[in-house]
C-alpha cells in the first residue's frame, strides 16, 4: 500500500483497521511512491528540497523521518506489516542518506534493479538482447551494494521493480520498434536473462522481488 503524502493520520488509521481485519498475508506499506524520485514525485520532492536548500542529507533525513512516523501508525494497528522505504538502486548516496537516524518502524528498503531502461534501441532484436544482457553485471553489483547497506541496519532488502524495463518512451514509435521490444520480451534469450537475474537475487538476497514488464 502506497500512502499518499497528503494522507491524514485519521485516514491512515482507518485504512489500517480495514487491512487488519481483511488482509491475508503480509502487508507492505510505503510512504508515497519513490519519494526520492524527481520525476514521479517532482512537486513533492521539490517542496521538501525547498525546506533544506542545497542540503540533500537533510532532505533524505526528512523523508526517512516521515516514513518512520507513518510506520509507527501502521505498526500500532498491524505490527506484522512491513514498512518499506524506497531508494534508488544505483545511487548509493541516497540510500546512505535515508538510513541515517531512527528507523524503529521501518522494516525494509526497496530497490528497482531493472534492466533495459536507458537503451537506445538497437536495430535488431538480437542486438537489443545483447545490450540488455550486458547490463546484468552492474545490476548485480547494485544489488550486492544495497544488500550490504540493508544488512548493516538490520533491514530487509526488497525488489519492487525488477526484470525487463523495455518500454515505449514516446507514443509515436515506429511499429517495427514496438515489434522488436515485444519479440525481445518474449524470447528464449530473455528467459535466460531472467533466470540469471532471479538466481542471483535468490542467492544474494532471498527475499521478495516483484517483476516489471511493459513494452
Amino acid at each position: 500500500w502506497n500512502v499518499h503524502f497528503h494522507e491524514t493520520r485519521d485516514a491512515i488509521e482507518e485504512a489500517m483497521h480495514v487491512f487488519a481485519e481483511q488482509w491475508k498475508g503480509e502487508l507492505y506499506v510505503e510512504y508515497s511512491n519513490e519519494n526520492w524520485n524527481n520525476i514521479i514525485e517532482a512537486d513533492w520532492l521539490n517542496k521538501v528540497a525547498a525546506m533544506f536548500p542545497g542540503d540533500w542529507p537533510s532532505v533524505w533525513n526528512h523523508l526517512r523521518m516521515l516514513t518512520n512516523e507513518v510506520g509507527k501508525i501502521v505498526h500500532s494497528i498491524l505490527p506484522s506489516a512491513c514498512v518499506v522505504m524506497g531508494t534508488q538502486s544505483a545511487r548509493y548516496g541516497i540510500t546512505d542518506g535515508l538510513l541515517v537516524g531512527d528507523k524503529e518502524h521501518i522494516n525494509a528498503i526497496a530497490i528497482a534493479p531493472y534492466i533495459g531502461n536507458v537503451l537506445r534501441w538497437p536495430d535488431t532484436t538480437k542486438n537489443l538482447l545483447i545490450a540488455i544482457d550486458a547490463q546484468l553485471p552492474q545490476v548485480k553489483k547494485d544489488i550486492a551494494a544495497q544488500k550490504k547497506r540493508a544488512d548493516a541496519h538490520g533491514l530487509r532488502l526488497l525488489g519492487y521493480e525488477a526484470g525487463s524495463h523495455i518500454w515505449a518512451k514516446k507514443a509515436d514509435l515506429p511499429a517495427d520498434e514496438y515489434g522488436r521490444m515485444m519479440e525481445a520480451n518474449a524470447s528464449d534469450e530473455m528467459a535466460e536473462i531472467y533466470d540469471d537475474f532471479c538466481t542471483y537475487w535468490e542467492d544474494t538476497v532471498g527475499d521478495v522481488c516483484c517483476m516489471f514488464n511493459n513494452c
